[in-house]
């Protein structure tokens, strides 16, 4: 794609009317990273190799472009993770089709269990009253603790039609949290490693090294990100529109002649690879689990009603 291109691309998402896409906050924050905004497009479309790398380098949520919590990451003893395992740490091999498929089923026995009870199920419903939230999520005897691999702890709900759910998808309460929450842990620390390599810290120094050159001072895609969304949010005008595709475009030039997506997916590879002897049996964990969810998902046969 030559710069021209990229100029007319990024003219047409600053234009669009695209929703907002965001990054999960919980992720980013159980990580220690401090979390990155993705705005509009419109305002701004901003760094090129920020939205290339977040939406290339782990299909997860949180992202790897700042300093995070990684001390002592390089001295951490690792061990070599199956294809199974590095798919399902990478989001790689998860299909959207699938992931679908096991939410369903967990939303159709919800559904059948809260009828059974004399409930019509809303899964927001605000007003619904108390009885209606104990038939749902059960009481708060029935509330079950964990601990995520990261060490942070707390409890959920365990109870009630949710809680009959969960155990007959995932196997357990327990499961369904390190499949839905508990995995982002897992991810932080494959995002530590990736930033705590030298290889990182050099290719986004070039990166930096490569902006400045063509006047733009920035440390990272992601400082690019932020100090350019808050100016643009600050003053929309059809100056600093102009101002954010002059600067997207040296991105994505000085991205491309420093390999900087290249090198991030390739230290990605390798750190998914040879992943965290202390969290391997997590990781091994969570692959069988949502095996499993799938696999009874599938042998249950069921779907949503049609909302005609």
């Amino acid at each position: 794609m030559d710069e021209n291109a990229v100029r007319s691309l990024l003219g047409r998402l600053a234009d669009s009317g695209e929703p907002p896409s965001s990054v999960d906050v919980d992720k980013a924050r159980r990580a220690g990273l401090r979390r990155l905004r993705l705005r509009r497009l419109g305002a701004p479309a901003a760094s090129l190799g920020a939205i290339v790398l977040v939406a290339g380098l782990v299909a997860s949520g949180a992202v790897p472009l700042g300093v995070g919590s990684n001390a002592g990451i390089a001295s951490q003893a690792t061990v070599r993770m199956t294809d199974a395992e590095v798919a399902v740490l990478t989001n790689s091999g998860r299909n959207p089709r699938a992931l679908a498929q096991i939410n369903n089923a967990v939303e159709v026995l919800v559904q059948r269990c809260m009828k059974s009870r004399g409930f019509k199920y809303e899964k927001y419903a605000k007003t619904a009253g108390q009885k209606y939230f104990l038939a749902l999520e059960g009481s708060a005897k029935d509330r079950v603790s964990f601990t995520f691999p990261g060490g942070e702890t707390g409890s959920v709900s365990g109870g009630g039609c949710a809680g009959v759910a969960k155990r007959r998808i995932y196997g357990s309460v327990l499961n369904y949290v390190l499949a839905t929450n508990g995995s982002s842990d897992l991810t932080a620390y494959l995002l530590d490693a990736v930033t705590a390599d030298p290889a990182f810290s050099a290719v986004v120094s070039r990166w930096s090294s490569c902006m400045a050159g063509r006047g733009f001072n920035y440390s990272t895609p992601e400082n690019l990100w932020n100090t350019l969304a808050e100016r643009i949010d600050r003053n929309r005008t059809p100056a600093m529109r102009n101002l954010e595709i002059r600067t997207s475009v040296a991105d994505y030039r000085c991205a491309g002649s420093v390999a900087l997506i290249p090198t991030v997916r390739a230290l990605q590879a390798h750190h998914a690879r040879y992943y965290s002897m202390a969290l391997a049996g997590y990781l091994a964990k969570l692959t069988r689990i949502e095996a499993r969810a799938l696999k009874v998902a599938k042998a249950l046969h069921l779907h949503l009603p049609s909302k005609r």
